[in-house]
């Protein structure tokens, strides 16, 4: 498996984003927001194009959070760029199934 690091298009110190990838090409990624702030508009440059399943949002009403989130799914341009919610002291995981 294969672990990356993610960078933003801008630069925010209250973000944490990686992918792993398996040995079939599935991906998955984790992007942690460690400040109080929702981020809406979070510009985040994805390691493949294509939609993005929102497996987990840690901020998802089924655990007390306010749902502040993607509507189940991103999806990116052709260069693999994405707009994501990111909630407050929340955690997002994407899935990227290959082919």
């Amino acid at each position: 498996a294969a672990f990356s690091r993610l960078g933003a298009p801008a630069w925010n110190p209250n973000v944490l984003a990686f992918a792993r990838r398996d040995h079939h090409g599935n991906t998955v990624t984790v992007v942690c927001n460690f400040s109080g702030v929702p981020l809406s508009d979070f510009p985040l440059d994805l390691p493949e194009a294509g939609t993005w399943t929102e497996v987990l949002n840690s901020d998802a009403e089924a655990f007390g959070g306010s749902g502040q989130g993607n509507l189940g799914a991103v999806t990116t341009d052709a260069r693999g760029s994405a707009v994501l919610t990111v909630p407050p002291l929340g955690v997002l995981w994407l899935h990227h199934r290959a082919g």
